[in-house]
């Protein structure tokens, strides 16, 4: 009771506080500290009637001289360890960047052997190129703009058959439709079990070669062979490169590693703001024409299962009708020529109208020939050709068909507007 702040004792212990306090978190905290301590052990000898040592104003004033110094001290060692660990990540952000250009200049030079980007153009001036065409673009042309000039060189390499660019939006989530392709790209599922492990982990991954050729593939519960994020500085992936065929001769590390390359390198091109891509609009689709697709997909998936049980080979025949006085003829005529064991279904797109035809034991090649015969007919008929009155053929030929994927690129395929049809 005499001492209760050890003030007689060899070493002024209660002035610790506020030097631990000076040392985590500066001096102003350690000022406050000390005058806290002070006036509290004030209150507390006035309170308790205990004796006013003469040395009380000497040590807390040498505390809190003590304390302030403390601070100082802790404060300028807390700001050259943040400028050090500043520089440090720079440096470490221009080491990686060297490298990543090193690696690139290398891979441009081995592929400069094979001519793969023609004679007088290397991979590197190509992706020069693509970054002085896209340094004026506005924020919300960049990413589309970006991922159309990359695909333009990926689509020089002839092992790469389908392939396509996705944005990726704020929650994590790609858009179902690409921004650019190479090849006829399947309808993205964004459950799929190596898309969801790529954005997951925000590395690039793919499946072992020797899977494609099990009979189970499908099984694995992805389409791909290799999903590619690419993430912004901030680090958030923003885009994604999606590989659905490669040759399998082609299908080797060396190749992944060049997309992985590619893309790492496409990363740096990203600007550093969250908001950029939010002005990207994709073609949306009626709620009420969304159900109406999904019912007919759920029919025509049922009849193709039933068909697979009794044939190997089945042909869809996918006819887009542009709207026109005649559309209507059109439409009857296509019907009246569909044999009764034949399923068909017909949907509105817009003012066109598409019909979907099932046709049993035929293939492409059988189809060529049915299609020659129609047109002649229908030219007889109307005095028009397909082209003249706005029809439009796409195909698809399953083999053996087993899963719901297949159809659902052939259908979103379809569902797109009139001129990507007719690209397709």
């Amino acid at each position: 009771m005499p001492d209760p702040f050890f003030l007689e004792s060899a070493f002024p212990w209660l002035i610790i506080p506020g030097i631990l306090t000076a040392l985590s978190f500066g001096s102003r905290y350690g000022v406050y500290s000390c005058l806290l301590l002070a006036v509290l052990s004030r209150i507390y000898l006035n309170v308790m009637e205990l004796p006013n040592e003469q040395s009380w104003l000497e040590l807390w004033a040498g505390g809190l001289l003590l304390t302030v110094a403390t601070g100082e001290l802790s404060g300028r060692w807390r700001n050259a360890y943040l400028a050090a660990k500043q520089e440090t990540d720079r440096l470490t952000n221009t080491a990686n960047h060297t490298a990543q250009q090193l690696h690139l200049l290398q891979v441009s030079h081995s592929q400069l052997e094979v001519e793969a980007l023609g004679a007088n153009q290397s991979l590197w001036k190509s992706l020069k190129l693509l970054e002085e065409s896209v340094t004026n673009q506005a924020p919300h042309l960049r990413l589309p703009a970006l991922a159309k000039k990359m695909i333009e060189i990926l689509a020089t390499y002839d092992w790469l058959e389908v392939a396509a660019f996705y944005a990726v939006n704020d929650n994590g989530t790609p858009y179902p439709q690409p921004l650019a392709q190479v090849g006829t790209m399947q309808a993205l599922n964004v459950h799929d079990e190596l898309l969801q492990q790529a954005l997951k982990t925000q590395r690039p991954v793919s499946i072992k070669r020797d899977s494609t050729l099990a009979v189970d593939y499908q099984s694995l519960g992805t389409s791909l062979l290799a999903v590619f994020p690419i993430s912004n500085p901030a680090g958030k992936t923003c885009l994604l490169l999606a590989v659905q065929q490669i040759q399998f001769q082609a299908f080797e590390p060396s190749n992944l590693n060049l997309l992985a390359t590619l893309c790492s390198w496409l990363a740096t091109c990203l600007e550093d703001n969250p908001g950029q891509y939010s002005a990207i609009t994709y073609p949306t689709i009626n709620a009420e024409n969304l159900t109406h697709w999904h019912r007919t997909e759920t029919e025509v998936h049922v009849a193709l299962c039933l068909v697979a049980c009794h044939h190997k080979s089945t042909l869809l025949v996918g006819l887009d009708i542009e709207a026109s006085p005649l559309k209507d003829q059109y439409i009857r005529y296509f019907t009246s020529n569909i044999r009764g064991s034949n399923h068909h279904w017909k949907l509105e797109r817009d003012n066109n109208t598409v019909m979907i035809l099932l046709l049993p034991m035929l293939n492409g090649e059988s189809f060529c020939i049915l299609k020659y015969k129609l047109e002649n007919d229908f030219h007889s008929h109307f005095n028009k050709s397909f082209a003249q009155a706005g029809v439009v053929f796409h195909h698809q030929y399953f083999y053996r068909y087993q899963h719901r994927q297949e159809l659902t690129g052939y259908l979103d395929t379809l569902r797109q507007p009139r001129y990507a049809l007719a690209v397709a």
